[in-house]
């Protein structure tokens, strides 16, 4: 495995079942309550009305849907800050599969500060405890 694939196997979280806005709304409330941090987002499916003259109507066109956000927790009275987005499940649902935070390609793992590590695994367990249920 490459470095860049152990980053990104770290990085991105992949979710047992899709979820809808709402499931993924209250994913991200139990991360806010599992890390004692504050999770900023944003949740977003952009649509257009586009006129088809073949028709001669309009027909609407669905944006592909997303979830961006920012996940803060202090550390020494600093703030570390990682933001993450949330991966649409398919083109044509409203549901998520995974999500991943941003990496920066020009680093290698070691590289990473051990903070931001941390937090991608304290993530990550949130996660699996909100999938079995607990």
């Amino acid at each position: 495995m490459s470095e860049i694939e152990e980053i990104l196997n770290k990085a991105k979280i992949t979710f047992s079942n899709p979820l809808s806005f709402a499931d993924t709304e209250r994913l991200l409330f139990c991360i806010s309550e599992g890390i004692q941090g504050e999770v900023h987002y944003s949740l977003d499916w952009p649509k257009s009305f586009v006129y088809d003259e073949t028709g001669k109507k309009s027909k609407i066109k669905e944006g592909e849907k997303r979830t961006i956000g920012e996940i803060t927790i202090k550390e020494n009275k600093t703030p570390v800050l990682e933001i993450a987005k949330v991966i649409p499940y398919d083109g044509e649902s409203s549901q998520f599969s995974s999500m991943v935070f941003n990496i920066d390609s020009r680093l290698n793992l070691s590289d990473y500060k051990k903070e931001t590590l941390q937090l991608w695994n304290d993530v990550r367990g949130i996660v699996e405890k909100y999938f079995s249920g607990e």
